[in-house]
């Protein structure tokens, strides 16, 4: 939602610069995080089979193995 909002904005003078940094923001940010996802590896809680939410894995590229930390609370530091 955010990201398609600054896509708009970029077409507005006025909002322009701001759009631009909060693109920067959110797209550095998401990147840092996937980053973090991979090097952490900790399992989804519903994953495991005795529901272990200190289970992990790093360095494992299935998606079972990438929640945290949540896009949702990258979003809301950004």
């Amino acid at each position: 939602l955010y990201i398609g909002l600054s896509l708009v904005g970029l077409f507005f003078k006025s909002v322009r610069k701001r759009c631009i940094f909060l693109l920067t923001c959110m797209l550095s940010s998401g990147l840092v995080l996937h980053i973090f996802k991979f090097l952490v590896g900790r399992s989804r809680p519903h994953k495991a089979p005795d529901h272990d939410p200190l289970l992990f894995d790093p360095l494992n590229f299935h998606h079972h193995w990438q929640s945290f930390p949540s896009v949702h609370s990258q979003t809301l530091f950004n």
